[in-house]
Formats: C-alpha cells, structure tokens, sequence
C-alpha cells in the first residue's frame, strides 16, 4: 500500500463565465471547485451573448445556476457568487460581480491570485476600468 499524495493550494481562483449557455462554464467551474490545488474564492456570472441562445439567459440566471452546482457538489464552499452587467462593457457594466473582482484582487493573501474566464469578458474589463492598479 503506498501513501496517497497531498496537494496543497497554490493559489486562489476567481473563475469567471457566463454559465447560463452550454454546459462548459458549469463544468470548469466544477472542475475548480474540486481540484486540491487551488481554492476557488469568488465566483462571477456573465450575461450570454444573444447570438448562442434564443431564450438569452442573464447574468443573474448564471448565478442561480453556479449556486445551483455549488450546492450539488456539496463540500466546504460558501462562496459568494455575484451576477455581472447584463450589458456589454461600456459605461453601464459596472456590477457586483467587477466590484467583486477588484475586491479581491485587492485582498491581501499569501496565495497569488488568477482569473479563470469564459463567456464575456465584461466582468473583467470592467474591473480593470474602475481599478487598473489590480492588473
């Protein structure tokens, strides 16, 4: 019998994606969620771009959905998930989910940070507007 290996973070993850499409987003959001590596500290929902869906799902659906898995997978995670704008970037996509972003691009912690994104990259660029000292 040999000794199962230990893994400890090594980093912290924000993973950004729009959820609310096909089932990609939920699964990398999964992914992150379980790997012993790295510890998934924020979670931020994209609207989906209107030419992937004709139902259009929101940012806010996203969410719902992300909690959604949260609580599937189960585990420790309390995590906040924030809905982003439901506007493309531009003067009006400021959110919970790009004030978020900074937020904990700002927190200090001994862990570096990374950004996971797929979908619309609003969040994001809306964070790096409002708070270009994070990049």
């Amino acid at each position: 019998m040999t000794a199962g290996l230990t893994v400890s973070p090594q980093c912290r993850v924000i993973v950004d994606n729009d959820y609310g499409g096909d089932p990609d987003g939920l699964v990398a959001l999964a992914h992150h969620l379980v790997s012993p590596a790295n510890t998934v500290t924020v979670v931020t929902s994209s609207f989906l771009n209107p030419c992937f869906s004709a139902g259009m799902p929101g940012a806010q659906d996203g969410a719902d959905l992300a909690r959604e898995l949260l609580e599937v997978i189960g585990g420790p995670w309390r995590l906040p998930v924030h809905a982003g704008s439901e506007q493309p970037f531009g003067e009006r996509s400021g959110s919970a989910a790009s004030a978020a972003i900074v937020a904990e691009a700002r927190r200090d912690d001994e862990l570096p940070l990374y950004l996971a994104c797929g979908g619309p990259l609003t969040n994001v660029a809306t964070a790096l507007r409002d708070a270009p000292d994070i990049a």
